[in-house]
């Protein structure tokens, strides 16, 4: 009996120091989001735990309000709303970053508002996707739900707004 108990014990013993031994497994990291539709969920899940400020924007043209979230110093999701739906128009504009760039805008509002003459609103719903360099890799464009062009220059309006739109953000984070 006592050789049995000894081989169980060393048997036992010598498990452990094996297990201790072996080289143990890394959890991996999970996988970086690859569409531009996981990567937006992948901000949109987070956004609780970013820092967030609200702002106003205003220029010559137009003026919104906006809340802007951040990962560190740099924004990551961007959301803006100027106007309101008894107005003559309102938007909600959502603007997405990476490294310090736009790689995703998404625009939806109302470009005017009911009257007697023209009964229903102007819907507008805006899509862009820009490549790491800041290429524009994807646009679509809806007015009451019709594809249609942009305008000559729209993208390009859009990534200038968004991104003075961030350097006032990352002003107003530094302010407070």
């Amino acid at each position: 009996m006592i050789r049995f108990a000894t081989f169980t014990t060393a048997l036992a013993a010598a498990a452990l120091l094996a297990a201790c031994a072996a080289p143990q497994a890394r959890p991996t990291a999970p996988a970086a989001p690859r569409t531009i539709q996981q990567q937006v969920a992948a901000i949109d899940a987070h956004l609780r735990q970013d820092r967030k400020i609200v702002g106003n924007w205003q220029n010559e043209e137009t003026s919104s309000t906006y809340h802007a979230y951040f990962d560190g110093a740099a924004p990551v999701y961007i959301v803006e709303t100027a106007g309101g739906e008894r107005t003559e128009g309102y938007a909600v504009n959502k603007y997405y970053y990476r490294n310090g760039r736009l790689f995703y805008f998404r625009g939806q509002g109302s470009a005017g508002s009911a009257t007697n003459l023209n009964p229903q609103p102007t819907d507008i719903d805006i899509q862009l996707a820009f490549n790491g360099a800041g290429a524009l890799t994807r646009a679509a464009k809806q007015i009451n739900g019709h594809a249609v062009s942009l305008e000559p220059g729209e993208a390009a309006a859009i990534r200038a707004h968004a991104q003075a739109l961030r350097s006032q953000a990352v002003a107003d984070l530094a302010r407070q």
